[in-house]
């Protein structure tokens, strides 16, 4: 003789169910933290263009540069990238007299360092 559940203790479905939706959090919790530590910082991160340093005047010459910033090592400048977006590019150092008041007369903004 059988009992009218089918033989299954009372209350075990509902424990089940607790476990499957707590391993579900889990997961899902585990996924969130991944996307967000790996995958998204890489999407959302703008990536620096280097070009040499005669493309750099070309583009301060057609007006395409906005700010420059300068540090021990390069130039990295904000100019417009040939789709009309705003993208970030650098540039060696190169031994230029004429260059600030080259930026100076295109309307360039200089940023500063923090060092």
């Amino acid at each position: 003789m059988g009992t009218k559940d089918g033989g299954k203790k009372p209350g075990s479905g509902s424990n089940d169910y607790y476990k499957s939706l707590i391993m579900y959090m889990l997961i899902m919790l585990v996924i969130t933290i991944l996307l967000n530590g790996l995958v998204f910082p890489s999407m959302s991160r703008q990536q620096i263009v280097e070009v040499g340093y005669n493309d750099f005047l070309e583009m301060v010459d057609k007006g395409q540069v906005k700010q420059v910033q300068k540090d021990d090592t390069e130039y990295l400048f904000l100019a417009e990238d040939p789709g009309g977006r705003e993208q970030i590019y650098r540039t060696g150092l190169w031994d230029d007299p004429d260059l600030t008041q080259r930026l100076m007369d295109a309307g360039v903004s200089f940023g500063g360092s923090d060092s």
